[in-house]
């Protein structure tokens, strides 16, 4: 399927809702990836606010990415944050290059929402999959942790406050505040997903998961952060 073949749509609550038929499309296409994608789902859509998706020429679901746009409060300043939430592609268009359409849409709305007030925007995520951090590293600016699992000191702080909605503690300057153990129990990928995984990393020599620890057969995730590409600017905060 070429890159452009089909438009971008995008669907938000309140429009988009437990009830929406494109939610059983979604868990359809994301079951392969898990060994029981339930748990998963239900967070990501009670948390996301806004679905881009792409239909194939026969009308199925070929891929979609999903966030939620908040404030949070990084050193008791408002802060206008996006998280960059679940995204997925059916197996017959993996490689098609369609994931790229959907990020563009977002990028695209996110700049204008920077431009018109004056703001910039925190993105983040967590993540278990090297195609996801790379991913973000050739779409986004500022990510961190860096590849080597470094960060900045202002990326710690903002990092702590993070952690705070998934019930951990911040902490010290000796530990690293986006290794985030134990947060996504119930939530395992498939053996093919995981032998892709595996895969990737040796073909690539991403060994930023096993230098922080990160495991996602224990829950583990890797919290990642980063900024719009472009010129600063938003605010999504009253």
């Amino acid at each position: 399927m070429p890159d452009n073949a089909m438009p971008v749509q995008r669907i938000e609550k309140p429009d988009w809702h437990p009830g929406s038929e494109i939610n059983r499309e979604i868990a359809e296409l994301v079951a392969h990836s898990y060994l029981d994608a339930t748990a998963l789902l239900e967070r990501e859509l009670a948390h996301n606010d806004l679905l881009y998706y792409i239909r194939d020429d026969e009308g199925r679901l070929a891929t979609f990415f999903m966030v939620a746009r908040e404030c949070l409060h990084v050193d008791r300043r408002p802060t206008p944050s996006v998280f960059l939430g679940l995204g997925a592609t059916s197996q017959r268009t993996k490689g098609s290059g369609l994931v790229r359409q959907l990020y563009r849409a977002f990028l695209t709305e996110a700049r204008g929402w920077e431009q018109a007030l004056d703001r910039p925007l925190l993105l983040w995520a967590t993540t278990a999959t090297p195609s996801a951090y790379y991913g973000a590293g050739l779409v986004f600016a500022d990510l961190q942790p860096r590849p080597d699992g470094s960060f900045t000191a202002e990326g710690a702080a903002i990092a702590n406050v993070l952690r705070r909605r998934y019930g951990l503690g911040p902490l010290d300057a000796g530990g690293n505040p986006f290794v985030m153990h134990d947060v996504a129990t119930g939530t395992r990928y498939s053996p093919e997903e995981e032998a892709r995984i595996e895969a990737i990393c040796r073909e690539k020599r991403f060994d930023l998961f096993e230098k922080t620890g990160v495991d996602q057969r224990n829950g583990d995730r890797l919290l990642v952060i980063c900024r719009v590409a472009g010129r600063p600017s938003m605010e999504l905060c009253a």
